[in-house]
């Protein structure tokens, strides 16, 4: 352990450690902010996606009945948790890995040399293009690539052979992603040149994206009803399911010593991390699901996350922070609930848990309008038809078995 790791244990160093990056970020944020909106004007979700589907109009071959799909992803657990399940409704999927078999593509964090390694992901990414579907062509690729590990020039060689590609932004409220690092931008301005759309989380990332001539809309997660659903018996009173950083030890914490028992898995916790089959029984039979929104070390600045979608859908009565996002896909005291700090977020379990019928009604309502409105399927319908590559045949969302 080096001597940095070891001074971070100290309670006090890791507090002002934590507090002086929050700072930080924040001042790198407004900054951000500033510096586009003196530049360009906000944009509706509805006006973004009007414009983006009037400058895809008719750029690819709609198919007749299935899409061949390339999905270059990042986290096997994430992404088998609905999304490649429902990405399968619309065609065949391939799913990237690397040449050893690994899922995924190569990162900076298993070597230094990044050049390298994002030319190996490039070079197997067009080799799987190549070697699956030579005859037939395909239609899409899609993932989660950043800059560090996928290039536009291999992008833009898809383009060329009439290839949708696009690219799911979970990350854009990191003001770090938005700055020259390394010789190139560490976000996804660096790729957008060889992207067809850009699908953000952060509406704020929206006209940025369309300010530097790429397409975008606001794109929030989803989740899936077939593997996130209510048990039948609900015996975990709360639970929490995520790594472990930033506030999110001092919220645990807090409410272990005011005596609530959290049921806590995930990396850096006693209980370790869980699969999404693991995750999606813990959630359906949890009371109180907890969500931390928060970015990095940042109190007061949240960001959307995928167990927003999943505890919701699993039936439970969902505590999170107050993501604006949050509080207008779900209506705030009816299908989900709000803490601000840890106390507050004790106090509310207590009061909850003191009120059994009222957790069972907000997390009724919560799984019905995630049903209704937020799964996989949906999202990447919408996608599609932005793109008018859509079947006019896709598949219903099965459950998985």
């Amino acid at each position: 352990m080096n001597i940095k790791s070891w001074l971070k244990r100290i309670p006090p160093i890791f507090e002002i450690n934590a507090r002086y990056k929050a700072w930080r970020m924040l001042k790198q944020v407004d900054a951000l902010r500033c510096e586009y909106d003196r530049v360009i004007e906000d944009m509706h979700q509805d006006e973004a996606e009007r414009l983006a589907r009037q400058a895809l109009l008719g750029k690819f071959r709609a198919k007749p009945s299935t899409l061949r799909i390339v999905w270059v992803g990042a986290n096997h657990a994430q992404d088998y948790s609905g999304f490649i399940q429902a990405l399968g409704c619309f065609g065949t999927v391939e799913v990237f890995t690397q040449t050893t078999g690994k899922y995924g593509q190569r990162t900076c964090t298993e070597g230094r040399n990044i050049d390298k390694i994002r030319e190996d992901n490039a070079r197997r990414l067009l080799g799987i293009v190549e070697d699956k579907w030579s005859n037939g062509g395909i239609d899409l690729v899609i993932g989660q690539m950043w800059p560090h590990s996928m290039t536009s020039k291999a992008l833009n060689v898809l383009r060329a052979q009439g290839i949708a590609t696009v690219n799911i932004n979970m990350d854009d409220r990191l003001p770090d992603l938005w700055r020259p690092m390394r010789g190139f931008t560490m976000g996804m301005m660096e790729l957008a040149s060889g992207l067809d759309l850009v699908l953000t989380s952060a509406p704020e990332a929206v006209k940025r994206y369309w300010h530097h001539g790429c397409p975008a809309v606001f794109w929030p997660m989803g989740s899936d009803p077939g593997l996130f659903k209510p048990a039948l018996v609900k015996d975990i009173n709360v639970s929490f399911v995520g790594n472990k950083y930033g506030i999110r030890g001092k919220l645990i914490d807090t409410l272990q010593m005011g005596g609530i028992d959290v049921k806590v898995f995930g990396e850096g916790w006693p209980l370790g991390p869980v699969g999404p089959e693991t995750a999606s029984d813990i959630f359906g039979r949890s009371k109180i699901i907890l969500g931390i929104g928060t970015v990095a070390h940042c109190r007061e600045y949240y960001t959307l996350k995928l167990r927003d979608f999943d505890a919701t859908m699993a039936g439970a009565l969902y505590l999170t922070n107050p993501t604006p996002e949050l509080q207008y896909l779900f209506v705030p005291g009816v299908e989900i609930d709000f803490y601000t700090t840890p106390r507050d977020a004790l106090d509310k379990v207590r009061y909850y848990l003191n009120h059994p019928k009222l957790i069972k009604s907000i997390g009724d309502a919560a799984a019905k309008k995630a049903r209704q409105k937020h799964t996989w399927y949906m999202r990447i319908a919408q996608a599609l038809d932005i793109l008018g590559l859509r079947p006019k045949e896709d598949s219903s969302p099965q459950p998985i078995k």
